[in-house]
């Protein structure tokens, strides 16, 4: 457990879009063992990729913050998506 501000990390994930950004996430959720399985962008699963819209297009929309505990520290991180599309 986190009890101080030390602790904590940010850390946000940056790069064009289909890099591995959202798969990065998911792996970093499972060896922290904040999820039981890790899912694919592909198979529509991930932590990060939740919404309806982003499930449908297979790729980030909006950015997600996630959490995991890691040898005494809390990594908040954020999934930010690689392209803007109108």
């Amino acid at each position: 457990m986190v009890k101080q501000s030390k602790d904590i990390r940010n850390v946000v994930l940056l790069g064009h879009s289909g890099c591995g950004k959202t798969t990065f996430a998911e792996t970093m959720l499972f060896e922290a063992k904040a999820i039981a399985r890790r899912s694919r962008v592909e198979d529509r699963g991930t932590v990060s990729d939740f919404t309806e819209i982003e499930k449908e297009r297979g790729h980030s929309i909006f950015s997600t913050l996630m959490h995991a505990f890691w040898k005494d520290s809390k990594i908040n991180i954020i999934d930010t998506p690689g392209a803007m599309i109108w």
